[in-house]
């Protein structure tokens, strides 16, 4: 079961270069609209406005056209969605035989949920160097900027040489802390190919790097921040 969680969460971290309204979006309108989106998580309370929340997510999947993203992040986070339903249920104030502290662990689960599904599906259709070239006209710092395109793009091989690698060992019957040998040498030897592959690109040598990645489409990203905003004000009015 946690090897099948760790592959949903590899494939929903992985990056899609497929063309869509959010992978088109700009950069700046993402990260407005998700601070926004998780603003208004915190303030949700009741659990009419955990299911309008809910709906985020879902309209996003329906204007990329990819209901399999949806499915691969819903798949990642229903387990640990499940257990926190459970223990808040059970370790309630008022008792696992209220119908408020069902109700109330219902609308914990339903915000996270709709917060979690939509960091994964706005992960999947964002460009990491988009979002390096922005930070970087911010001023920050360039291996700050360069390290975010490093682990994003890391994160999911990664876990995809460690499920190899598990699964190797499991046809050959070795025992399962072994993995760890081998996943660590494949992630030493990646990372000495990624320091010289920045050697080679000239990292380090200048404070500027040349970014091909546009930051986005504005008009996608009104899109976007438009829908927030929707739902903000739908929940504002109820």
């Amino acid at each position: 079961m946690i090897l099948w969680i760790i592959d949903k969460i590899r494939i929903a971290l992985t990056f899609s270069k497929e063309k869509n309204i959010i992978s088109n979006a700009h950069i700046v309108f993402k990260i407005v609209s998700t601070i926004i989106f998780f603003a208004i998580a915190i303030t949700v309370r009741d659990l009419t406005d955990a299911l309008i929340l809910l709906s985020y997510p879902i309209i996003l999947t329906c204007l990329t056209r990819k209901a399999r993203v949806l499915f691969e992040s819903l798949q990642a986070i229903i387990l640990p969605i499940s257990l926190l339903f459970f223990f808040t249920w059970l370790l309630s104030p008022e008792g696992p035989l209220s119908m408020y502290a069902a109700i109330r662990a219902a609308t914990i689960s339903l915000r996270i949920s709709a917060l979690a599904l939509t960091l994964l599906i706005i992960f999947s259709f964002t460009n990491p160097v988009s979002l390096s070239a922005f930070l970087e006209k911010c001023r920050l710092p360039l291996t700050l900027t360069q390290s975010i395109i490093l682990t994003w793009r890391l994160i999911p091989l990664v876990l995809k040489d460690f499920l190899e690698a598990l699964a190797s060992l499991k046809l050959r019957k070795y025992p399962t802390w072994k993995t760890l040998i081998p996943l660590t040498v494949v992630s030493m030897e990646k990372a000495l190919r990624t320091s010289e592959t920045l050697y080679i690109k000239g990292f380090g040598w200048s404070k500027k790097r040349t970014y091909v990645t546009p930051l986005g489409n504005v008009k996608d990203g009104l899109i976007m921040l438009g829908l927030v905003m929707l739902i903000s004000l739908t929940l504002f009015i109820l």
